[in-house]
């Protein structure tokens, strides 16, 4: 008996120091498995790991594992918090990856994304995505695969895109690529263009500005005397916030493809992506009054803000084949730069943004433009070719808001340019504006334009084509909308020039008609339309909808 007693003993206090690791593994396995249990993981940042049914702590390497699931937020130290909802999950406190399966929803500052099957580095905001969507305030867009960047230029494989808000798009672009440049861009490569239930032929690439929306992915049919039946592209090539390329050009029955390529880079940093029309304006009138440039057009064949923001600057370079040219007096004139270069200064003294172009307001600020170019020119049809050498100066005034609904405005512009035939040219042109509101959706305007000149040219382009031009133009916003201009020659009293446009707004796409007299021209419009202006630029999200894009 007691030599038992003796091996019970000995027995005792050679198990103890096991029993009381197993009982304090137990206790810690109890604490973790705890209801809505929280812990906190210091990594680089802080991981907080909340609402797991099962939570499986590794202290020793900051490892963390629940298998049914939990909300983490990832805190960095420079504040930036992402935010992971996922039936389960895994987390290396070695490498910082993450291991998760769905449902999941992965909140980032581009966006919510859901999707099956993560992979994700929290420390350098790297991961991918199987099964992907994407929901932000600017667009909706899913994929078979996602891969997630630090800088938000992500890309997705297999992919859809649509601005629409709608469960049923009113246009779905599916592409083998899609590379997503935040507050900037979207890239598709691949491409096949849907509207509605039909596919159209559409390029191979497609680029759409978050900022100013996008012109049409497939090539659209018009007609005008000079060219005959035609097609027209209207593509942006490269844009963002440093610089546009853009591609302008039409083939016809009757002529060689003939437009223009522009190229605009911003000297200084902008807030917002913006197209080398928004910078030119229309090449295609080069003596346009400073008050219609500013005006919101009664159409556009693709989309682009006129507004920036003070002081801002660019370089741009512009090639052109045969570009037609506007002219009161004739209707034949076609150039080709080969090319200009210049720099432009937008709303050199602004204290802020003028409003966007596209909206009916009375609110507009001081604004002076300066542009400064030269470009070695030939014009048809009168076979002249010169270097010129050019400065134009527009100050805008205030508006004068009179009452409610009125206000009034004035405007001065002076070209001077000088030529490499020995001569010099100057047009002085004062304009003064008046803008009535009706209702909300609707603006009536009417402009008188006084041009007087200098000197002489060698071309007919530039030359000043009317002395005293009044310009009446209505328009009615709304689901359907149209718009009406007419150019008139006050010293002739006649109408030179007649626009009429009809348009049929959509919930992300705009399609109508355009007629223009002079020119006997008729097209096809098409855009897909941009976000609300006050969604761009900003990273507000939105929550998920259930069924895919386009389902």
């Amino acid at each position: 008996m007691k030599r038992f007693r003796r091996a019970w003993w000995s027995l005792s206090l050679a198990l103890l120091p096991n029993l009381l690791a197993v009982r304090a593994a137990a206790s810690e396995a109890v604490e973790s498995s705890s209801e809505k249990q929280q812990t906190s993981v210091q990594t680089n940042g802080t991981l907080v790991v909340s609402g797991a049914k099962l939570l499986h702590q590794n202290l020793t390497n900051g490892s963390l594992e629940a298998p049914e699931g939990a909300t983490v937020v990832y805190t960095a130290p420079d504040g930036t918090q992402t935010t992971l909802k996922a039936g389960s999950f895994f987390y290396d406190g070695m490498t910082a990856i993450a291991e998760a399966r769905g449902p999941i929803t992965l909140q980032r500052a581009e966006g919510i994304f859901t999707g099956a099957k993560l992979t994700y580095n929290f420390r350098d905001r790297r991961g991918t995505l199987e099964q992907a969507r994407l929901e932000t305030d600017l667009f909706r867009a899913s994929g078979s695969r996602i891969e997630l960047l630090p800088d938000g230029r992500d890309t997705l494989y297999d992919a859809q895109f649509t601005t629409c808000t709608l469960a049923h798009p009113d246009y779905l672009i599916r592409a083998r690529r899609i590379r997503l440049v935040p507050g900037q861009y979207v890239q598709a490569d691949g491409i096949t263009f849907q509207v509605g239930h039909t596919v159209l032929p559409s390029f191979p690439s497609y680029r759409y500005s978050l900022g100013t929306g996008g012109g049409s992915p497939t090539l659209l049919p018009g007609y005008d005397r000079t060219d005959g039946p035609y097609v027209s592209i209207s593509q942006s090539l490269l844009g963002g916030l440093h610089s546009s390329l853009d591609v302008n050009a039409r083939v016809g029955v009757k002529t060689l493809p003939v437009g223009t390529v522009d190229y605009v880079l911003a000297l200084q940093s902008v807030t917002r992506s913006f197209s080398a029309r928004s910078v030119l304006g229309d090449v295609a009138d080069p003596l346009q009054g400073t008050l219609e440039r500013l005006a919101p057009a009664i159409y556009s064949r693709d989309p682009h803000e006129i507004t920036f923001q003070p002081r801002s600057s660019f370089f741009y370079a512009m090639l052109q084949n045969r570009q037609f040219v506007y002219n009161r007096n004739f209707n034949n004139i076609s150039i080709s730069r080969f090319p200009e270069v210049g720099v432009r200064f937008v709303n050199m003294f602004g204290s802020h943004e003028p409003p966007a172009g596209q909206a009916f307001s009375l609110e507009a600020p001081l604004q002076v433009d300066v542009a400064a170019y030269g470009a070695e020119i030939n014009e048809l049809p009168t076979h002249v070719t010169a270097a010129r050498f050019g400065l134009r100066t527009d100050l805008i005034s205030p508006a004068i808001v009179i009452g409610r609904r009125i206000d009034l405005r004035f405007a001065f512009t002076n070209w001077v340019s000088f030529y490499s035939t020995g001569t010099a040219y100057a047009i002085l042109s004062p304009e003064a504006g008046l803008d009535y509101l009706p209702t909300r959706t609707s603006r009536l305007n009417v402009s008188l334009r006084h041009l007087a000149d200098l000197g002489r040219t060698p071309f007919l382009f530039d030359r000043r084509d009317v002395r005293n031009e009044l310009r009446l133009q209505y328009q009615v916003g709304g689901t359907w909308a149209f718009g009406l201009m007419s150019h008139i020659d006050l010293d002739h009293n006649r109408a030179y020039d007649n626009e009429l446009a009809i348009i049929r707004n959509f919930d992300c796409m705009q399609v109508g008609v355009y007629y223009r007299t002079r020119s006997q021209q008729f097209g096809i419009l098409f855009n897909l339309l941009p976000a609300p202006r006050e969604a761009v630029g900003k990273q507000t999200l939105v929550a998920p909808q259930p069924d895919g894009v386009g389902d």
